[in-house]
């Protein structure tokens, strides 16, 4: 049996409101991290979280946009940790490096940092890293989400090629759109022929 029901109107949907990055300032003195967050929110970046370590930024239960990892003698350390992890493979890491020895840069670099600037850190230059590091950030992101697009729109049409419009053809195409647009579920709907205004 066919159900025919009449398409309910469209509502409208409020335009999603884009908050600013959230930044995690690690490691060092609680003094100095404060002066760091007052730094970053000079330079446009208000939402700043403060932890004195990785285990600490976890208990937060945030995974921040970005890290910038203060002077300490264990950074090293930090970065090779973080990098183990799969939460923070995706997540850029700014090192402040100490202004001796001449190869911290490099080493901090080896151990897994994205960008590193010197200490003390010129506001202008900070603001302007972390602002590279998130366009990155956000390039990197758009080009995963097109290859996952491209992926789940070759899988489409190898199931249509295969199957036609088949009713469970059509139910395996509308669960991949599902995952890909991010929604929890989906209803199938299809015109009847002949009808205006009728679908199933």
């Amino acid at each position: 049996m066919v159900k025919i029901r009449e398409s309910a109107p469209r509502r409208s949907v409020a335009p999603a409101v884009s908050l600013p990055p959230t930044i995690a300032v690690i490691g060092g003195e609680s003094a100095g991290r404060a002066q760091l967050a007052r730094i970053l929110a000079g330079c446009g970046f208000p939402r700043v979280l403060s932890a004195d370590s990785l285990s600490g930024l976890r208990d937060l239960a945030i995974t921040p946009d970005l890290v910038i990892l203060t002077v300490q003698a264990d950074a090293p350390a930090f970065l090779t940790e973080a990098r183990e992890q799969s939460l923070w493979l995706e997540v850029p890491i700014l090192a402040i490096s100490p202004s001796v020895p001449p190869g911290a840069p490099a080493s901090l670099l080896a151990a897994g940092a994205d960008e590193v600037v010197r200490d003390p850190p010129a506001p202008a230059v900070l603001g302007a890293r972390v602002r590279g590091l998130l366009r990155r950030q956000e390039m990197a992101r758009r080009v995963r989400e097109m290859l996952r697009v491209n992926d789940a729109m070759r899988e489409i049409q190898s199931l249509v090629s295969q199957g036609g419009a088949a009713p469970e053809v059509l139910r395996q195409v509308l669960m991949i759109a599902v995952g890909v647009l991010g929604f929890e579920r989906g209803t199938l709907i299809a015109h009847v022929e002949s009808s205006e205004r009728a679908y199933v």
